[in-house]
Order: C-alpha cells, then sequence, then structure tokens
C-alpha cells in the first residue's frame, strides 16, 4: 500500500468526501506535516467533479479543512 492510501485510512476529519444527492462529487484529503520548527497541515488532494462545480462543494471542503486547523489551534500553517 503507498503511503498516500495509508495517509488516508488514518486521516479521520482529515479525509472526507463529498455528496450531492447521494452520489459522491468531490472530496479532500490531508495531513499533519511535523518538522523541528512547525506543524502544518498539507492538503494531499481537493477535487470535485466537473458537473458539480461552481456550486459551493469545493468551498464547503476548504471550510471544513479551515475549521478543523482553528479547532485544533496548534497549526502554524497550511499547505498544498
Amino acid at each position: 500500500m503507498t503511503s498516500f492510501y495509508k495517509d488516508v485510512l488514518e486521516a479521520g476529519e482529515l479525509a472526507k468526501l463529498a455528496y450531492y444527492n447521494d452520489i459522491v462529487v468531490g472530496a479532500v484529503c490531508c495531513r499533519i506535516d511535523i518538522s523541528e520548527k512547525s506543524r502544518r497541515l498539507y492538503i494531499m488532494t481537493l477535487g470535485c467533479l466537473y458537473p458539480y462545480r461552481k456550486l459551493g462543494i469545493g468551498t464547503m471542503m476548504v471550510q471544513h479543512v479551515l475549521n478543523f486547523v482553528e479547532q485544533d489551534g496548534n497549526f502554524d500553517s497550511i499547505f498544498l
């Protein structure tokens, strides 16, 4: 198993699917990146199927990530 899929399985709140009328139309998956000097959140993947763009789905997924970071309170930055 690649490290990406291992990270997805262990991500919990940091891996979410977006649904529209019971259809999976998007996903966001992040991981915590810790170095000696910082604790950052890495957005590994963020996407929405083309027919469902411009509906605010991507915005909701990014907002979920921002809410997680705010609630945690211990991140220095978020990066792609």
